[in-house]
């Protein structure tokens, strides 16, 4: 084994065991019950493998813990110190402050997302795909609409990053529009 790819593992590795260990006990409902949240980050770093395939390492390692900072109290410098910088600085491109109220913070995200780098904004994508697949069929039909309008919004400002990754997103959208339209809603 060459050392780049030697190297490409370790990083792997240390990225795999920092989302294991921050995302710990903490659970995801999902259409199919509750699951292991850390599952979440395996599927959206798959998601950006697939499509940029193993050159990066750095940025799949930054998927597997995009919601480590927000969801689980890491903080920047511990996944700095595990995985380096170009990682904490993805991943904290990706991290909302929980410290304001919602609407804000949404609003703040989609500022951020605007002028947040190609590879944050790939993981985003990734990210909303995942959610879509996942959380979108176990939500109420108020909630499935209001979040099929965010990822709308969140498809418009992430416009031109990666076509392939937008048409999979434009499309669960309009799957999930569809299906939306055809269920009554529950009184």
């Amino acid at each position: 084994m060459n050392d780049a790819r030697a190297a490409a593992i370790e990083l792997l590795a240390r990225a795999l065991h920092l989302a294991i260990q921050s995302h710990h006990g903490q659970q995801r409902g999902e259409p199919d019950g509750t699951v292991p949240y850390v599952l979440h980050p395996f599927r959206v770093a798959e998601l950006v493998r697939r499509t940029v395939g193993d050159d990066d390492p750095e940025l799949i390692a930054a998927a597997l813990l995009h919601d480590v900072i927000e969801d689980s109290g890491a903080r920047f410098d511990e996944v700095e110190r595990a995985c380096g910088p170009r990682v904490a600085r993805i991943v904290a491109e990706l991290t909302n402050d929980s410290r304001l109220p919602k609407s804000r913070r949404h609003e703040e995200m989609f500022q951020r997302l605007a002028s947040a780098s190609t590879e944050a904004r790939l993981i985003k994508l990734a990210d909303r795909i995942d959610n879509l697949r996942h959380l979108g069929a176990s939500f109420d039909r108020a909630r499935r609409e209001r979040f099929v309008e965010e990822s709308r919004r969140v498809l418009a400002v992430l416009e031109g990053t990666c076509p392939e990754l937008e048409r999979e997103l434009d499309e669960l959208l309009r799957t999930m529009t569809a299906t939306a339209t055809d269920e009554p809603e529950h009184q």
